[in-house]
C-alpha cells in the first residue's frame, strides 16, 4: 500500500498466479508463479513474511534464486529467516522476527549480523521485524527506490 500511494508500480509473485491470501483475511492477486519471475527485472524484490511463507517458501528453489538475483532486498517478519539460505545476508546486518531465538540463531549461522531493530537498513538490503515496523519498512522502500 505504501509503495503504491508513492506511485511505485508492483507486482506480486507467488507459488502459483491467481488469488492469494493472507493470515488476517486480506487477499491480492498474484500476476507471476515463482518460476516466472526474474529479480533483475525489477528494481526490488519484497518479501513478506507470515506463517505462510515459512510453509510455503523455506527452501523453495526459486524464491531463493529470486534474493540473489534482486537489486533492492526488502524482507519483513519471518521472510528475513526464510531468504537467509540464499547467502545474500552473509556479511551484513539485517532484522526480522524472532521468537524464541531460533530465526536470530539461523540468519547468523548464514553469515549475518542480526540487529534486532524494527528496520535495518544495509546497503541494497533493507529488512523488518514484523507488522509493527511495516510503516517504517514501506517508507524505506521507497526512500531506496527513488534514490
Amino acid at each position: 500500500e505504501i509503495l503504491e500511494k508513492a506511485g511505485i508500480e508492483t507486482a506480486i509473485a507467488a507459488g502459483k498466479k491467481g488469488p492469494c491470501s493472507g493470515k488476517f483475511g486480506a487477499s491480492a492477486h498474484a500476476d507471476h508463479s515463482l518460476n516466472e519471475a526474474h529479480g533483475g527485472d525489477y528494481d526490488a524484490v519484497v518479501f513478506v513474511g507470515g506463517p505462510g511463507c515459512l510453509q510455503e517458501y523455506r527452501g523453495n528453489k526459486d524464491y531463493l534464486r529470486l534474493a540473489r538475483e534482486a537489486k533492492i532486498i526488502g524482507a519483513i517478519c519471518i521472510a528475513p529467516f526464510v531468504i537467509a539460505d540464499s547467502g545474500v545476508f552473509n556479511g551484513r546486518k539485517v532484522t526480522g522476527w524472532d521468537s524464541g531465538g531460533e530465526q536470530r540463531a539461523h540468519i547468523e549461522s548464514q553469515g549475518a549480523v542480526f540487529t534486532g531493530d524494527p528496520v535495518t537498513i544495509d546497503g541494497n538490503i533493507i529488512t523488518g521485524n514484523g507488522p509493527e515496523a511495516a510503516e517504517e519498512f514501506g517508507k524505506s522502500l521507497v526512500k531506496a527506490l527513488r534514490n
